[in-house]
C-alpha cells in the first residue's frame, strides 16, 4: 500500500478516492497517511462511479474490471497489479501498468507520463461488440415465453464457452 501512496502523492492532477471501509480501516490501523492531493470519501455506488470514471482524466485502480470499463469508456487506465485478468486493455493500449511489488521497476514520473499520453486518444478493444443489452433482452424473452429460467445452455451463447464447462483436472 505504501508504494501506491507513494504513486499517487506524484500524480500531477488530484486524485478522488473512494475508499471501502475496510480499506480505510486499515490505513487507520496501519498508520498510513494519504497524500495532500488524495482525497478519500467513503464508498459509492455504480452510477456514481461511472460518472465519476467518465469524467474523469484517467483512473488509477487495482480492478480488472474497472480498466476494462475504462477501455470501453474510452478513459485511460493505471492498472496497480502484477498481473491482470484483462489483457485486453494493454492489447487497446488504453492502459498503464504500475506493479505495487516492484515500485522502482515502475518510475512515478515514466507511469504518469504514459497514462498523460492517452488521454483524449481512441482506441479499438476487443471487450464486446456494444450489443449485450440486445441479446439479454432476447435470452429473457425466450426464456419467458418458452423455457422458463432453467439453468444456462451451452448452446445460448454467442461466444465459445467450452472451457467454462471444463472440469477442474485435479485428481481425487
Amino acid at each position: 500500500m505504501q508504494a501506491i501512496l507513494d504513486l499517487t502523492a506524484q500524480a500531477p492532477h488530484p486524485v478522488y478516492f473512494p475508499a471501502s471501509y475496510r480499506t480505510q480501516k486499515e490505513l487507520q490501523a496501519t498508520g498510513l497517511k494519504l497524500p495532500a492531493n488524495v482525497r478519500m470519501v467513503d464508498p459509492i455506488g455504480y452510477e456514481e462511479i461511472l460518472a465519476l470514471m467518465v469524467n474523469a482524466r484517467g483512473v488509477i485502480t487495482d480492478s480488472g474490471t474497472v480498466v476494462e470499463e475504462t477501455a470501453v469508456l474510452q478513459v485511460p487506465s493505471l492498472q496497480m497489479r502484477r498481473a491482470t485478468e484483462r489483457p485486453q486493455v494493454y492489447d487497446a493500449r488504453s492502459s498503464v501498468k504500475f506493479d505495487p511489488a516492484e515500485p522502482a521497476s515502475y518510475p512515478a514520473a515514466a507511469v504518469f507520463r504514459k497514462l498523460e499520453s492517452l488521454v483524449g486518444t481512441r482506441w479499438t478493444h476487443g471487450l464486446g461488440d456494444g450489443h449485450a443489452s440486445e441479446r439479454i433482452a432476447e435470452d429473457l424473452h425466450r426464456r419467458l415465453m418458452t423455457e422458463g429460467f432453467a439453468r444456462h445452455r451451452p448452446e445460448h451463447y454467442h461466444v465459445p464457452i467450452e472451457r467454462s464447462y471444463r472440469g477442474d483436472g485435479l485428481d481425487g
